[in-house]
C-alpha cells in the first residue's frame, strides 16, 4: 500500500472517532456532569486548561438555590466528592467555589481545612 493511500486511511479512520464521539467525553463534561448529580446544585461552570503539559487549571463556579451555609458547605463536600471521583489530574491547579442563591456569600475548599489546595489533599480529607 502506498503512502498516500495509507495517510488516506488513517484520515478516514480520524474523521469516524471524531465523529461518532469514540474520543469520549472531555474532562470538563465529566466534571460538570458528576457536579450536576449533586442535590442543591442549580448549575455549574467549570473549565480545565492543559498549559502545553507542564500544568493544568481547574475552575469550578457552582451556583446554589440556597443561602443556608450549613447547607453551602453541604453541597460543597458532595461536590467535590463528585469531582475527586471524575477527575484524573492529580496535580491541577484548582479554583472551586460554592455560590449561595444571591451570590452574598460562598465557600471554598479551605472553609472545610486549610490543607485542601490540591487534589490528592481533597481524597485524603475524605478517605477517597
Amino acid at each position: 500500500m502506498s503512502k498516500s493511500r495509507l495517510l488516506l486511511l488513517l484520515l478516514l479512520c480520524m474523521v469516524t472517532l471524531v465523529t461518532t464521539g469514540c474520543f469520549g467525553e472531555s474532562r470538563e463534561d465529566r466534571y460538570a456532569e458528576a457536579i450536576a448529580s449533586i442535590e442543591g446544585v442549580d448549575s455549574q461552570s467549570v473549565s480545565y486548561s492543559n498549559h502545553a503539559g507542564m500544568s493544568s487549571t481547574t475552575r469550578i463556579e457552582i451556583a446554589t438555590s440556597t443561602n443556608d451555609s450549613q447547607e453551602l458547605l453541604r453541597i460543597l463536600e458532595d461536590s467535590l466528592k463528585a469531582f475527586a471521583a471524575e477527575t484524573d489530574d492529580e496535580s491541577t491547579d484548582l479554583s472551586y467555589v460554592v455560590y449561595s442563591q444571591d451570590r452574598s456569600v460562598y465557600v471554598t475548599p479551605s472553609d472545610l481545612s486549610p490543607d485542601l489546595d490540591f487534589l490528592n489533599d481533597i481524597r485524603n480529607y475524605f478517605d477517597l
